[in-house]
């Protein structure tokens, strides 16, 4: 039976930064354990957890089949707030642009709003270039930050500036700039919970049906779920201050490496015997998912070579290797 639906043509795309409370929204497990399989089977809340999808038979949460079930993603709820280490410009442009004493906006008024927004993607540097050197409310000088790459924390005038203070200090932004430059709020840069991709996107070594190894992103979430678990027992322990930065800065590098291995110090390489991959290895360069699974396509006759123009040949013509016109034929 034929219904009439109402076709509406897409007038654009929207992005935003994934809030901590969407993503908790959609999660359907928190995972905190730290093993992923006990004698052979998923462990619950654990990076396995059959929530999150179905490895064989049909899926818990929707029901569907292992060929049809996309996926369902989990969270791990993080014991502090971590930088996202690609945002990190962002982070400290927003920064630059309210005062660390009071809180008062550092832009230039009144702003040409059209001339910061062209191009889009180059609004934070754009906005730099207009903002004030003194405080117009309280007249300090405002402070100058440094991201150090290889102990991934953020320094404010050669001091560490952590994320908790500096997700105080962004949550100060007036909320007109917000609406006036059609942004997300720069408080969400900070991450306070981290979303587990489904098991379509980390699957299994399997042999049969049952597991033989695990996907690098499942071995860094699981070097995430031990760090976070580690600084929280330092803190409630109440143990010296530089064993809780250690611990600190060892949560940041795992959720650093995590998301972009390459913008890591060469302390990562160190910690660990075999580099795993990351997320933006995944997605990035010739192999990565856009270049070498969504564009890369084969097709049935048809074939790649070299074709050239000969003194032979006519201008309208080209010439074609005969091993290659000797094998590709199209059936009649």
């Amino acid at each position: 039976m034929m219904t009439n639906t109402c076709i509406q043509s897409i007038q654009g795309i929207e992005f935003s930064i994934w809030k901590s409370e969407d993503i908790v929204a959609t999660s359907v497990v928190e995972v905190n354990e730290k093993r992923t399989l006990n004698k052979g089977k998923p462990i619950e809340n654990g990076l396995r957890d059959p929530k999150m999808g179905p490895m064989h038979g049909l899926c818990v949460t929707c029901g569907k089949s292992k060929q049809k079930c996309q996926g369902h993603f989990g969270h791990i709820v993080l014991s502090e707030p971590v930088y996202h280490i690609s945002w990190i410009s962002n982070i400290i442009n927003w920064l630059k642009c309210i005062c660390f004493h009071c809180g008062n906006s550092m832009i230039k008024e009144p702003l040409d709003v059209d001339s910061v927004l062209v191009p889009r993607n180059k609004l934070l540097t754009n906005l730099t270039k207009h903002l004030v050197t003194k405080c117009t409310k309280c007249g300090k000088k405002q402070s100058k930050y440094l991201w150090n790459k290889e102990r991934q924390l953020l320094q404010r005038d050669g001091r560490v500036y952590t994320t908790t203070e500096v997700r105080e200090h962004l949550s100060k932004l007036d909320e007109k700039w917000i609406n006036l430059f059609k942004v997300s709020h720069p408080k969400d840069m900070i991450l306070t919970v981290l979303p587990v991709p489904p098991h379509t996107v980390r699957p299994p070594i399997m042999s049969g049906k049952s597991i033989r190894g695990e996907d690098d992103l499942t071995y860094r979430l699981l070097q995430i779920i031990r760090m976070n678990d580690k600084l929280l027992k330092m803190k409630t322990k109440n143990r010296p201050l530089h064993i809780i930065s250690d611990a600190r800065e060892s949560l940041q590098l795992a959720v650093s490496g995590y998301i972009n291995d390459n913008k890591c110090g060469t302390r990562s390489s160190r910690m660990s015997k075999r580099r795993y991959t990351s997320l933006t290895r995944r997605l990035l360069g010739k192999e990565g998912r856009a270049r070498g699974n969504l564009m890369g396509k084969r097709c049935d006759f048809t074939a790649r070579t070299v074709i050239t123009g000969d003194d032979n040949l006519g201008m309208h013509e080209v010439g074609v290797p005969i091993s290659v016109a000797d094998k590709l034929t199209v059936p009649v």
